[in-house]
């Protein structure tokens, strides 16, 4: 198992709102049909209105993920790459770059512009993002050479052999794909030199049979029945070594690392979780800085829920921001009502406001 690729799914505004069942991601993640999910999350300046859910659906039930970003060229390229760490910040494990045209009839981006948008957006994160893109973009604007300098994500959808010439038919299934060119790199890749640099491949645009994520029916009354199809990508190299070099560690959300640490009872474990300069708010005051918060849950732990056992009920994330509810079980009562928001900087608390009560 160790020894096979990664195999995944990239998802964008096409999965409309009700539309993407991650609990079906999930279980398919677990049982191995594919290891991740990639997410655009926008054209330009323009956020995937969609964006947020798919990542809280992720968040939600524990499945690898990162996000590509499409630069428009008929906008300003730097302060897109702004744009898109303003969304996501400095510290996501790994950032994908988008090159293609983004309107029907309209070119993609010259070499100048990619140089620019990837200048500015190398010096706000610190490493080299994955450009997504096929090698016949990358060659009409002449960036083959650049390439070479980054990790790149080449999409390449092939047919079935056996029908060609009379009829082509992508591929549906990470199945059938990997029988036939298991740990093989797109010849368009090694054609220029570049097959060195390819990480990922995406082979088809319209993959369904049992990899589907979408449900059949959703909630956004624009697109009731919503898709039944999800690209299918693999590695070129082996599952482990990929899913550590783009997704890290699969990413605790905070707000379940914040109940780990209430359920610890240890001030230092929760105040750990802070930035230096956050405020916590509850219903009687608000408190700045971590020696005073430390103070608050001392005596959270010590007097206002001793022995307390808690538990997140509920949960949403848009960005920066989580807000869930909560109950906790202790030696003084319980709460069943407790709700609280946090605002996040690099991974941080900055502000936390909270409201409880013991009955």
């Amino acid at each position: 198992m160790t020894d096979r690729q990664a195999l995944g799914i990239d998802i964008n505004q096409y999965a409309r709102r009700g539309g993407t069942n991650f609990g079906l991601a999930r279980d398919h993640i677990q049982a191995g049909v594919y290891d991740f999910v990639i997410i655009k999350v926008g054209l330009g300046f323009n956020k995937v209105d969609i964006f947020d859910e798919q990542v809280n659906g992720c968040i939600q039930h524990d499945i690898p993920w990162t996000t590509y970003h499409f630069p428009d060229p008929e906008l300003n390229m730097v302060n897109q790459a702004k744009k898109y760490v303003d969304w996501m910040g400095s510290n996501q494990k790994s950032y994908i770059v988008d090159i293609e045209s983004p309107r029907v009839g309209t070119p993609p981006p010259t070499r100048n512009q990619m140089r620019s948008y990837l200048g500015e957006l190398e010096t706000l994160i610190g490493k080299k993002p994955i450009l997504y893109s096929n090698i016949d973009v990358l060659s009409t604007i002449g960036f083959i050479n650049d390439a070479r300098q980054y990790p790149l994500w080449i999409a390449r959808y092939l047919y079935i052999r056996r029908l060609w010439p009379l009829q082509k038919k992508l591929y549906k299934k990470f199945d059938n794909f990997v029988d036939d060119h298991a740990w093989e790199i797109p010849s368009t890749a090694t054609d220029v030199g570049l097959g060195e640099k390819v990480i990922l491949w995406q082979f088809t645009h319209h993959g369904d049979g049992r990899f589907y994520i979408y449900n059949r029916h959703t909630n956004d009354p624009r697109f009731p029945d919503g898709m039944v199809n999800a690209d299918l990508n693999i590695s070129i190299k082996k599952r482990d070594e990929f899913m550590s070099e783009v997704f890290g560690d699969v990413h605790v959300d905070i707000s379940a690392r914040y109940i780990d640490a209430l359920n610890s009872r240890d001030p230092n474990q929760v105040v750990d979780l802070y930035s230096d300069l956050a405020v916590h708010t509850n219903a009687q005051r608000s408190i700045h800085g971590k020696d005073n918060i430390r103070g608050w849950y001392q005596a959270l732990f010590n007097q206002t829920l001793p022995n307390g056992r808690f538990t997140r009920t509920g949960f949403t994330a848009s960005g920066n921001s989580r807000t869930f509810s909560w109950t906790a079980q202790a030696d003084s009562g319980q709460v069943l009502d407790g709700n609280d928001t946090l605002g996040l900087m690099n991974d941080e608390i900055v502000f936390h406001f909270t409201h409880f009560s013991v009955t």
